[in-house]
């Protein structure tokens, strides 16, 4: 089935009843009839060979080029639609806006407000330094230190938070009862403590 015609590369169209397909353009038929010479009338019980006729190379190349040509003038039209549509709904937003500046600055000052508040909550979920360090679980090494302590050096001493009590951290690391390390300001977690995680903590400021 020929979809453009051999002799002038026009579309054809649906074949018809008869099955033959015959172009309107230049009047090509896919099915040569036998006349007869004096009346040039189809010659009666003769049926019409079926057989088309094989499209020669150049017919090939043409039929190619033509369907290309329709494929960019189908394609360049789609684009033109587009376009065409894109700027209407531009220009008929930017006439409703134009003809509304209370609306405008209305929706201006929400944008504004909006904006003031999201930035706001935002700061409020951001840790500040005091409420990092009081959520990082410490060892006791690292604690000591914290604390003003020297691990490194076995005369170091760190002094509880009513400096009434002072020890090293010999001392320190064997401390068991959590009130000890509430007395310099720490919080001991005992489960954390035998699982042999970090197990120390800075209280909350008072």
């Amino acid at each position: 089935m020929f979809e453009s015609c051999p002799r002038c590369y026009s579309k054809i169209g649906p074949p018809l009843k008869s099955g033959r397909q015959v172009c309107s353009n230049c009047g090509w038929s896919d099915v040569v009839i036998e006349r007869s010479p004096q009346t040039g009338k189809p010659i009666p019980g003769n049926q019409p060979s079926q057989s088309p006729a094989k499209p020669t190379n150049k017919t090939g190349a043409g039929n190619i080029i033509a369907l290309f040509f329709r494929i960019i003038r189908r394609f360049s039209t789609y684009i033109g639609l587009i376009i065409r549509q894109k700027w209407t709904q531009f220009t008929v937003l930017f006439r409703k806006k134009k003809s509304d500046p209370n609306q405008k600055q209305g929706r201006s000052s929400n944008l504004w407000s909006d904006l003031s508040q999201k930035l706001s909550r935002l700061e409020e979920t951001i840790p500040t330094a005091e409420t990092l360090d009081r959520t990082v679980w410490m060892t006791a090494e690292i604690a000591f230190n914290y604390l003003g302590g020297d691990v490194n050096n076995p005369e170091s001493e760190i002094t509880s938070t009513q400096g009434d009590r002072a020890i090293k951290f010999s001392q320190f690391k064997r401390l068991i009862d959590p009130a000890d390390y509430t007395q310099f300001g720490l919080e001991c977690h005992v489960e954390r403590r035998r699982q042999n995680k970090p197990w120390l903590r800075l209280l909350p400021s008072k």
